[in-house]
């Protein structure tokens, strides 16, 4: 019969097995073209089936895997300009607190030209203790670790540019899941103007302040001015009053 005549065929050709080669466009896949084989070689797939049905199925299913590579290819692209076009600083660690990537904005915040060096630079960008005098090394590490066994931790850093410019921080550390294992994520909010506005609030504040002490006093040394001549005035007005004129 006719499935008889096409497995007669493949058998005749001796090519019982069949591979995938990639036909894509503007270096995206498109599709797979189906090929047969005089013998299996990795990565081949099975056999090919007895009749065209098994054929189309096991087409069918390397189709959909395509399409979900795909699907997942264009997922991680859409994740990574997402993070990149992120306002805050986002870098993650692995499970050994290793530093593994960041985004754009890490690159600008830090003044550096590119993640290879942020990466192999990270402890040259803080500086060697923290304003409460721990270690910034060791610091790091404790809440990397604390992160991945409490889930989230929230604290204040000190950073500094491969310029040498301080830059103090909100770190938030998040443990999150990524494939099998887990990593953590970590978002630094840059403080600096935020700090230059608290500073401009308190001079402003302690001017105010000095500006009502001068007041009080010169409204006390005024009033002690005024009272001297009035006490005088009464004085001898009250003598005056006991003359006879």
């Amino acid at each position: 019969d006719e499935d008889a005549d096409v497995t007669d065929g493949r058998e005749g050709a001796k090519r019982p097995y069949f591979n995938s080669s990639t036909m894509g466009r503007q270096q995206k896949v498109e599709e797979r073209l189906i090929t047969g084989r005089v013998e299996e070689q990795t990565p081949f797939w099975s056999r090919l089936g007895s009749t065209d049905m098994e054929t189309v199925q096991a087409i069918s299913a390397l189709r959909a895997s395509i399409l979900n590579h795909q699907r997942l290819e264009e997922a991680e692209e859409r994740a990574q300009i997402m993070i990149d076009a992120m306002p805050l600083c986002c870098l993650f660690w692995d499970e050994n607190g290793e530093l593994t990537d960041c985004n754009d904005e890490a690159l600008r915040l830090f003044e550096v030209k590119d993640k290879e060096e942020f990466r192999s630079r990270f402890h040259e960008l803080s500086p060697e203790t923290q304003p409460d005098g721990s270690k910034s090394r060791e610091y790091v590490r404790k809440n990397i670790l604390s992160a991945f066994v409490e889930g989230k931790l929230r604290f204040e850093w000190t950073h500094r540019t491969s310029q040498g410019e301080l830059i103090p921080e909100e770190g938030t550390l998040v443990r999150i899941p990524r494939g099998e294992d887990y990593i953590v994520a970590g978002y630094a909010r840059d403080l600096r103007e935020q700090k230059a506005s608290m500073e401009e609030l308190q001079k402003a504040r302690d001017m105010a302040q000095e500006n009502v002490r001068m007041k009080s006093e010169f409204l006390a040394a005024v009033s002690h001015e005024i009272r001297t001549p009035l006490n005088g005035i009464h004085a001898m007005a009250r003598t005056v009053s006991g003359l006879d004129v």
